[in-house]
């Protein structure tokens, strides 16, 4: 296995709308602006209405600015993620916004203005969403320290840290950085099905699922509500019954990056976790 840090990305494509041509990094925004030429609009801009409180970047990239979400309160939101583009035509600004997330895309159009240091999208309704733009200082406050998780390999050379899920159930999670979702397998299903873990309210809509124990057929697909890596919590994680797999417990990015910014340091057997809701680095 190759010793070196990396990031674990997923990118999205909606219909061609939030595709990513790159992933937008804090340090990768600044020093854009830093080497390159700094368009007018270009900057972080911050959001606080109706209890939504979040701060994206305006990145130009080839025709149009990337609305870059940073940091924030956006549950189905991490940083580096496009929420949306804003072009000029006609000699005004149009933006394509995303309200829902960019597996369960909820898109449209609206006017955007920009007045006095100020990002204005007219929603359909009469009402607005003003950004206020911010200073880079004010970004870099927002960053809090990682958490870092430190990994064991198994007999298999898989890398491992231990996990709570559900606050009961101790187990061993195996780290796989190229699954898009997390996995179990049918008798960590069943234990926790017989455990009461699972409801009828968990299960989620996917192909039907026989136990070995000779259960009625379920789906597949089921929510756990809480997997505990150290300090770290994520909740209300989708998961997949796959039935040749061995490991208990395989994690996938669709969990991870609901924390945020994912950095594999395999020198030192460690995984860093940058929150999402603290901003991007």
């Amino acid at each position: 296995m190759k010793k070196y840090i990396f990031f674990v990305f997923i990118l999205f494509s909606v219909y061609g709308v939030f595709a990513q041509e790159q992933v937008w990094t804090l340090d990768k925004i600044q020093n854009k602006w830093t080497k390159g030429v700094k368009r007018v609009h270009e900057g972080f801009y911050e959001l606080n209405a109706n209890k939504r409180n979040y701060t994206v970047a305006l990145v130009y990239s080839t025709d149009h600015f990337e609305v870059v979400y940073v940091s924030g309160n956006l549950e189905s939101w991490s940083p580096g993620m496009s929420k949306g583009r804003v072009f000029e035509s006609d000699n005004k600004f149009v933006t394509t916004w995303n309200y829902g997330n960019l597996n369960h895309p909820s898109t449209t159009k609206h006017d955007v203005k920009f007045i006095d240091n100020k990002f204005i999208v007219s929603l359909d309704d009469g009402q607005y969403d003003t950004f206020v733009k911010i200073g880079d200082d004010d970004v870099k406050t927002k960053k809090s320290s990682a958490t870092i998780i430190q990994m064991v390999a198994n007999a298999d050379g898989v890398y491992q840290i231990p996990a709570m899920v559900n606050t009961t159930i101790k187990t061993m999670i195996n780290m796989e950085t190229g699954l898009a979702e997390t996995q179990v397998s049918p008798e960590f299903a069943l234990s926790m099905l017989k455990g009461k873990q699972i409801t009828d309210a968990d299960w989620l809509k996917g192909s039907p699922f026989n136990f070995n124990d000779g259960g009625t057929p379920k789906s597949n697909r089921y929510l756990i509500h809480s997997i505990k890596i150290g300090t770290l919590e994520l909740k209300n994680i989708e998961v997949t019954v796959i039935p040749n797999l061995q490991a208990p417990l395989v994690i996938g990015q669709n969990a991870l990056l609901k924390s945020g910014l994912i950095q594999f340091d395999f020198n030192n057997k460690q995984l860093k976790i940058v929150s999402s809701g603290n901003g991007i680095e």
